[in-house]
């Protein structure tokens, strides 16, 4: 175990949150919302982490692993709030046991610490734990899950219970669940594809399903008023603009100039070819670069409502295009 400072001579003032899964896309975005905010900011990662996502932000590097609860105690100690987003969202079949340990065993032993210090956390979720809503259904909290063949929606769902059963034992905590999160700063490889392709015209078929996109901008700000306003023991939904991958992709034609997907490919077609793809991948023991489930999910019109996080919280949603523009320009928005 050891601390550092990233800005030598920084004078952190305000109250202390601890953050986990700070590395990553909205938690590096969350990050740079709280030191903007006059927070004092700890965070806690592996001493292989890759720190670049976090530059020029002033906050506390506490190294540790998420099986040691003797470094997460002391990481949570002075704390007022912490943030869970550490998370495994591969889908393929090997990163199996990843999945339960950090979506499933580091949520319980956080929350059982995180109890005994006495905090509030903030445990971030996903969709995928809602569940898969049918045509025409726009999913809330109150969605009856039905992903149970999807492993990494399942352990998502079972992290969420270990932290509800702790708030049985007294534990202040709240879960946000975050839809589809797009954004300029730390995107995920994958959306930044997207976006790059269209704006080059070379992207010619889409899915023919749909997807609940919200701002990176919007989540984060979402986080910071589930941990200000949020009622212990309840679940809130950070989504945005339920539109198609028609009208996503054509949105990022618009804002970069670039030309807009054109062939559909059907759902069937396209599960079909994540199975193929997939099992073949495992006979030559390679990782797949897309699974039969994320071809299942984004055939799948996945639309959910935030009414609940607007009317309690005062969550806002940036209109479509907004956010669009704002994960094509870095300079778009200050958070």
């Amino acid at each position: 175990m050891s601390i550092s400072v990233c800005v030598d001579g920084f004078e952190m003032a305000g109250e202390m949150v601890c953050i986990f899964g700070a590395t990553g896309f909205i938690g590096s975005n969350l990050v740079r919302f709280l030191v903007r905010h006059g927070y004092r900011v700890r965070v806690y990662c592996r001493k292989t982490s890759n720190l670049e996502n976090l530059a020029a932000n002033e906050c506390e590097i506490f190294y540790g692993t998420l099986d040691d609860e003797k470094s997460l105690r002391h990481a949570l100690e002075g704390s007022a709030i912490a943030y869970n987003l550490a998370v495994c969202g591969e889908n393929s079949q090997s990163y199996y046991d990843e999945r339960v340990q950090v979506n499933v065993a580091f949520p319980e032993r956080l929350a059982r610490v995180a109890l005994q210090v006495g905090l509030r956390l903030v445990h971030v979720s996903s969709t995928a734990a809602v569940g898969t809503p049918g045509l025409g259904v726009i999913a809330d909290e109150s969605f009856q899950f039905n992903n149970q063949h999807d492993h990494y929606a399942v352990t998502k769902a079972m992290g969420e219970q270990k932290i509800l059963h702790e708030v049985g034992q007294g534990l202040d905590a709240v879960i946000a669940i975050p839809a589809n999160v797009v954004g300029a700063h730390a995107m995920k490889s994958g959306q930044r594809l997207n976006f790059e392709k269209i704006a080059k015209g070379k992207m010619k078929v889409y899915p023919a399903g749909g997807v609940c996109l919200v701002s990176v901008e919007d989540v984060v700000q979402g986080l910071h008023l589930c941990a200000q306003k949020g009622e212990t023991g309840q679940r809130y939904i950070l989504g945005g603009n339920n539109v198609s991958f028609l009208q996503y992709f054509q949105a990022i034609a618009c804002e970069t100039a670039g030309k807009a997907p054109f062939v559909p490919i059907p759902g069937p077609l396209l599960k079909s070819a994540g199975y193929l793809i997939e099992n073949f991948s495992r006979i030559l023991g390679k990782e797949p670069f897309i699974t039969e489930e994320t071809c299942r999910m984004v055939s799948s019109f996945l639309y959910f409502s935030s009414q609940k996080a607007r009317e309690k919280l005062g969550y806002v949603i940036t209109p479509l295009d907004k956010t669009i523009k704002n994960a094509v320009h870095p300079t778009g928005r200050e958070i």
